[in-house]
């Protein structure tokens, strides 16, 4: 869902975009391969690689494929230091209606790029856009645990 804010991290590369086919989608798509000069934010590493598939009729991002870096979560994966998790694409098969020109993913699938395993199909529903937004969900509870931990593998 963040994908789109994102790229305008101040540091994300972005590739030349190049006009394809690409099997996994019905109209032709414009590939767009993305990284990081440094960690982005938390969650995020430099090592972390994104391929964009904007399609090439309606703009919108159809799809992307990704390997992850994370370190504690490499580690929490049990993946050796030195090896990412992916590649990996999710793909967008609904969107949602458009809410005064918002659209956005509401049904996705992740799978393995290279086998073909699916990973997951990820729905988004109950969401509300014109409503009041309740600022006390900012507030963090008093028992809440901040995880600090950054991209650095402990092994």
């Amino acid at each position: 869902m963040n994908l789109p804010w994102l790229t305008q991290d101040s540091n994300v590369k972005l590739g030349k975009p190049e006009k394809i086919t690409h099997e996994a989608y019905e109209n032709p798509v414009l590939k767009v391969e993305m990284g990081f000069t440094e960690p982005p934010t938390d969650g995020k590493s430099e090592k972390d690689t994104y391929t964009l598939f904007i399609d090439s009729e309606t703009y919108l991002l159809v799809g992307y494929e990704y390997t992850v870096a994370w370190g504690p979560l490499m580690d929490g994966m049990g993946i050796p230091k030195g090896e990412v998790f992916g590649p990996v694409r999710r793909k967008t098969s609904l969107f949602s209606t458009d809410s005064n020109g918002l659209k956005f993913p509401v049904l996705m699938t992740t799978s393995n790029v290279e086998t073909g395993a699916l990973y997951g199909d990820h729905v988004l529903y109950n969401y509300v856009l014109d409503g009041k937004f309740d600022e006390s969900r900012m507030t963090k509870p008093s028992n809440a645990v901040v995880d600090t931990a950054t991209d650095v593998r402990k092994n």
